[in-house]
């Protein structure tokens, strides 16, 4: 897959060692906390995933099973049952065609010519130039896909790297928990406020309507560092979401529905190294009274 991601051995020597020294909680649990003015039961710890990979249902969920840990899936709606592919997926996947043209010798002018046309500051460098593509200029991937022999098409058909409506409703049924992760995956802070907030609102609300889900979820796409209040003031006046989880590690965040996660998917660190990290940093941010997540 273009994202590098841990092999189910590190996986589960991670989980042996949140469990050796955590307890796992469910989304029903954490949500009965938060909306309740509950306090959050001690040394808790919650899974999730993000973006609605195969890989992850085929992988992780059996490991998840045999461990009775609970997680939380949060998936992009547009690519349920391979109908799309994310445009940070498409990067990686030119990128991969771009080196193999190069070493094959294979002509890349047409490429060229797409980003020059394209890109004013094109220095020539294809593979920092694909990489700095945002989902708001996704159409461009499009068209280098097009003159590289590409076809994402072909590409779901043959991979089908995201999960299906029925594997997903398979999580549901055993015991796992479902929330929304965008549309589309776009860089939120890069849209409208009111584009932001339906590729927010739209994917938890089609997520909690299409499999039966007692309260709304979502999980920032990304990062939410540039996120500010008049979104969720936006997602309130929509119609809500229960729970927002974003990336702010140990930090508590000013929006009281909005928890923060750390990211455990780098396969070079193990994971009692990087909690070890997380903590010493989190120590040095309660001596400089930085352990509240602000927007303004």
């Amino acid at each position: 897959m273009p994202y590098g991601s841990k092999t189910p051995k590190q996986f589960e020597s991670d989980l042996d060692h949140l469990l050796k020294h955590l307890n796992p909680i469910g989304l029903d649990t954490l949500y009965d906390c938060i909306s309740n003015k509950k306090v959050i039961p001690e040394n808790a710890f919650i899974i999730t995933f993000d973006d609605g990979l195969r890989q992850v249902y085929e992988n992780a969920m059996p490991i998840l099973l045999r461990k009775g840990v609970p997680a939380i899936f949060f998936i992009n709606t547009s690519v349920i049952d391979n109908q799309d592919l994310l445009f940070r997926y498409k990067s990686s996947l030119i990128v991969e065609q771009v080196l193999s043209f190069q070493k094959s010798g294979k002509s890349l002018d047409a490429a060229m010519a797409v980003l020059k046309q394209n890109n004013a500051t094109f220095d020539g460098n294809i593979v920092f130039a694909v990489m700095k593509i945002s989902y708001k200029q996704s159409t461009i991937l499009d068209s280098l896909a097009s003159v590289l022999d590409l076809s994402w098409v072909d590409y779901l058909a043959k991979e089908k790297p995201y999960m299906t409506g029925a594997q997903l409703q398979d999580l549901k049924a055993k015991g796992f928990y479902l929330g929304g992760h965008t549309v589309h995956h776009p860089e939120l802070w890069k849209l409208s406020n009111e584009e932001a907030v339906s590729e927010t609102y739209r994917s938890a609300k089609f997520m909690m309507d299409t499999y039966g889900l007692p309260f709304s979820s979502f999980a920032f796409p990304f990062t939410d560092v540039q996120i500010k209040n008049q979104f969720f003031e936006g997602v309130q006046q929509a119609g809500g979401i229960d729970l927002m989880f974003g990336s702010q590690k140990l930090k508590k965040d000013i929006q009281p529905n909005t928890l923060q996660r750390f990211d455990g998917d780098n396969s070079l660190i193990e994971m009692d190294v990087y909690i070890k990290a997380l903590l010493a940093f989190q120590w040095v941010n309660k001596l400089r009274g930085k352990t509240i997540f602000t927007r303004s």
